[in-house]
């Protein structure tokens, strides 16, 4: 079976409980779903970026929409999940759950399904629908 995680912002109340409704939703119809710990601001992604040698100059992001550092741990926590998928060979669901927007990112082929208007739950299975109302 493929391995399922939610990313999770454990020092957000939010993120916590919409984790825990996503996780909720999904024994119902018999899928595990585990929490990933979202690496955030207070874990300096500048430092992290300098120590994995990734190029900071390079990360560019509109800032209308986000900011940078934000960003940048979007980027690492998605980045740690797809170090592992790598290297177990496996295919991995990442979920995250952020102002209603979901990500279903299908590593092993690198296809993306992104659904920010949140009316196409035909995308969805009814847990992830369940889990984001």
């Amino acid at each position: 079976m493929m391995k399922i995680y939610v990313i999770t912002m454990m020092n957000n109340h939010k993120s916590v409980q919409a984790s825990k409704r996503c996780r909720e939703s999904a024994e119902k119809f018999g899928y595990n779903v585990d929490i990933f710990p979202a690496i955030t601001p207070d874990d300096d992604p500048n430092k992290i970026f300098e120590k994995e040698n990734l190029p900071i100059d390079k990360f560019k992001v509109d800032s209308r929409f986000s900011k940078t550092e934000p960003c940048m741990c979007c980027f690492l926590s998605h980045r740690e999940i797809w170090k592992e998928s790598v290297k177990t060979k496996q295919k991995i669901l990442i979920l995250e759950i952020l102002n209603f927007l979901l990500y279903l990112i299908w590593l092993s082929e690198f296809n993306i399904i992104v659904d920010p208007s949140g009316n196409s739950k035909e995308l969805f299975s009814p847990i992830l629908a369940e889990a984001i109302l």
